[in-house]
């Protein structure tokens, strides 16, 4: 993954952070109730 810009790769990376936290939570959602099989 590029930045175009130095300086907003702090910010870039916060938000993919949160993308990926919430997504974390949501599989594990899923998973707990039965709608998805674990991929491990």
């Amino acid at each position: 993954m590029k930045l175009a810009k130095p300086e907003s790769s702090h910010s870039a990376s916060t938000t993919v952070a949160k993308l990926v936290g919430i997504s974390a939570v949501i599989v594990e959602l899923a998973a707990k109730s039965g709608q998805i099989a674990p991929r491990n």
